[in-house]
């Protein structure tokens, strides 16, 4: 069976309890050898022009299709894609429609061709395609819909995390436009060596100001250094409640740090040669 499977994957989609496979792993394998009655499988040559239009548009975004491109080789990099997006991708709830849809009707797919010409168009809000249809502007509508959805699902962790960084801009009176490289330089000049002045009751102070000018990462690893401490939880598992928590976080914490008294007793001692815990 496998044998066969390998010789034609190209062509053979494989089900488990009724759930399509997109991709064939050790775990399939294991469970194949004890339990064949609970896995099915499709053979399925579906190939031409409706294909050639998935794979001009879907290699964009999931990179290159071998021509001709049959029904499979549509379908597993897409499924790789969507499982290479990180966690956050598949909790944001600020996404749009159809983004939301695709991510979350995915996994359900009863199989390639009712991926393709039936789930995926319905979570792109259009009406099931006939897989034989001329129409070029429906598929051409279409396609461009669900190429958007993916690209903000590819998009969605990396523009959160810019988000934040001009959060944190804006938290000290900076320009929320500044690149990542010289926001960090300024905070680590202004708060530099002001966290061994911060007393034991002040214990989360100095925790954020020993974050906030930790050199020991490159630029993007330190900012989720930051956003790590500020939600509780590396970002990449973020859903959105504990985005907006450490968006609080980051306000409070910044208020304390830029109060007036505060600020000029930490910065005055730092400039001193004691070691005095401020109280």
């Amino acid at each position: 069976m496998m044998a066969y499977y390998l010789a034609n994957q190209r062509e053979i989609a494989l089900y488990e309890d009724g759930v399509f496979c997109p991709t064939l792993g050790s775990e399939h394998l294991e469970l194949l050898a004890r339990r064949p009655e609970r896995f099915a499988i499709e053979r399925s040559r579906l190939q031409g022009g409706r294909l050639v239009l998935f794979r001009k548009y879907l290699q964009t975004i999931v990179g290159q299709i071998p021509e001709p491109a049959t029904l499979l080789d549509i379908i597993r990099p897409l499924a790789r894609f969507m499982r290479s997006l990180p966690p956050y991708a598949h909790k944001a709830t600020h996404l749009s429609d159809a983004a939301v849809a695709i991510r979350d009707t995915f996994p359900r797919a009863r199989g390639p061709a009712a991926l393709l010409f039936e789930t995926l168009p319905r979570a792109c809000g259009f009406a099931p395609i006939a897989i034989a249809s001329q129409d070029e502007g429906e598929m051409d509508d279409y396609l461009r819909t669900l190429v958007a959805a993916l690209r903000e699902l590819r998009e969605a962790y990396r523009g959160m995390v810019e988000d934040f960084q001009q959060h944190l801009a804006r938290a000290f009176d900076l320009d929320p436009g500044l690149s990542l490289a010289p926001l960090r330089q300024m905070l680590t000049e202004r708060f530099r060596d002001l966290d061994r002045y911060a007393g034991d009751d002040r214990q989360d102070l100095r925790t954020f100001i020993r974050r906030l000018t930790a050199s020991h990462h490159e630029d993007q690893p330190w900012l989720e250094s930051v956003l790590t401490l500020l939600g509780k939880s590396p970002p990449q598992k973020w859903a959105d409640e504990q985005r907006l928590q450490a968006i609080d976080n980051l306000s409070d914490l910044a208020v304390r740090l830029r109060d007036p008294l505060d600020y000029k007793r930490l910065s005055l001692l730092s400039r001193s040669n004691g070691h005095v815990a401020l109280l």
